[in-house]
């Protein structure tokens, strides 16, 4: 017995030893490398009648999971048994075994209540007011950790599919070509949006030098077509005009409206929706047709922010941008500032990838700090005048300098992007004049 003890001992070390060895190599793998989330959808269309029951049960022992561990009192030591308490309508408990869902997806749920702690922790350590850590009614995802294990992708007669863990035979596919060029597939997320609709988040991963090298392919096209390409250059924000830039380029409107698709099931929605009632079918039905067509005119905004990052990358060397602050935009003062206008739009998500990029190319997209006062400032006199957003036109009520209020503030971007003002000065009177301002006759001589 003590031999078969050291035995088990031995093989247990080398093979934790095994499993250290393979995550240090692919941490030092991931610091040369760029990740991303790729969204698959499982065609429902094609899911048979025991698939659907395998998948829904997963998601059921997956909830009964989470609860139970969150009801344990210690889920950072929580060890997964056989079978798990699960609350009846009744009131009463029961225990009911852990049918569908496999140790590794397991695992992956417990340590979603122990991220869940963790996070709780964090934001009471910086002074916020969190509740209690409780059950949820739904858990629409789980955890798929290992790439071969616990899913992986093949090829078959009808096309891409994924085989995942302890569900009968694959499951088809749309978007697959999504995961083209990318060096390694990671860890995946699956979701539950509704019955028979099923998505697939996974990690990919790509080596940042060849990523970098076929974005500047990207962008070295989108310049071939311009007219112009300037060294610096600076770009506001607006609402009649969604982009500005210093040169005097203005975007126009860049918004996808609601379509009337959208509107109809928000009606349908509004019809069936019955105070003190549990929905009905048809409300399930019309708020599944409602998150599809949200879902498809957020792709078609991403794309357009897309088009306009490369866009403003290949026009301009350096780019100066403010930290805009949208969700002040939507806010009442007398009138309505952004609204529908601002939603329907790009701007969050371009300023986003641009916020990405100054991290990944601080010499690139130089952020600006918020305070600076890039449209009150004059250039010209160094005060500041301020001017309510209804007035389209910048003028100095010291010098009397005009200027298109939107382009004013873009051209300022670039100034004081290179000599921003200082704390000091802006705590000065509005009439004192601060910052690198140029005189007209200084400009002509």
């Amino acid at each position: 017995m003590g031999i078969k003890n050291a035995l088990d001992a031995d093989a247990i070390a080398a093979r934790n030893k095994k499993i250290g060895d393979s995550g240090a190599a692919t941490r030092m793998r991931r610091e040369g490398q760029d990740a991303l989330t790729v969204i698959l959808k499982v065609d429902g269309s094609k899911l048979t009648t025991r698939q659907l029951e395998e998948l829904e049960g997963q998601f059921r022992d997956a909830r009964h999971l989470y609860n139970d561990a969150v009801l344990s009192g210690l889920p950072m030591g929580y060890v997964i048994p056989r079978r798990v308490w699960v609350r009846l309508p009744d009131g009463s408990m029961q225990r009911r075994k852990l049918s569908y869902i496999s140790a590794q997806q397991a695992q992956g749920v417990v340590n979603l209540v122990r991220f869940a702690l963790r996070s709780q922790h964090v934001l009471k350590t910086h002074g916020e007011a969190t509740g209690w850590l409780r059950p949820k009614d739904d858990v629409s995802s789980i955890p798929l950790p290992q790439y071969g294990v616990t899913y992986w992708f093949r090829d078959s007669t009808g096309g891409r599919t994924v085989h995942i863990s302890r569900i009968t035979g694959d499951l088809h596919l749309t978007g697959y070509g999504q995961l083209n060029g990318w060096d390694e597939i990671g860890p995946a997320m699956l979701i539950r949006r509704r019955r028979g609709d099923y998505r697939i988040a996974v990690h990919v991963f790509i080596d940042r030098g060849r990523r970098e090298q076929a974005r500047q392919e990207v962008i070295g096209g989108v310049r071939d077509g311009l007219a112009a390409h300037y060294a610096v250059g600076g770009i506001d924000a607006g609402m009649l005009d969604t982009i500005i830039e210093s040169d005097g380029t203005k975007s126009g409107l860049i918004v996808v409206p609601e379509s009337n698709k959208l509107k109809h099931w928000q009606r349908v929605m509004s019809k069936h929706a019955v105070k003190g009632k549990p929905h009905d079918a048809t409300w399930w039905r019309a708020k599944g047709c409602l998150d599809d067509e949200y879902e498809r005119l957020g792709k078609e905004r991403d794309r357009l922010a897309r088009e306009w990052f490369h866009y403003l990358l290949a026009k301009y060397d350096v780019l100066y941008v403010q930290d805009e602050q949208f969700a002040s935009w939507f806010r009442r003062d007398g009138f309505i500032r952004g609204g529908r206008t601002l939603q329907c739009g790009i701007l969050g998500r371009l300023w986003s990838l641009l916020r990405e990029e100054s991290k990944r190319h601080p010499d690139r997209v130089i952020i600006i700090d918020k305070w600076q006062p890039t449209t009150s400032w004059c250039e010209e006199c160094g005060r500041r005048t301020k001017h309510s957003p209804r007035r389209r036109t910048f003028v100095c009520k010291y010098c009397g300098h005009k200027a298109d209020r939107d382009v004013h503030a873009a051209r300022n971007m670039v100034i004081l992007g290179q000599c921003p003002i200082t704390r000091e000065e802006l705590a000065q009177p509005r009439d004192i004049p601060i910052g690198p301002y140029v005189p007209p006759l200084s400009k002509t001589r």
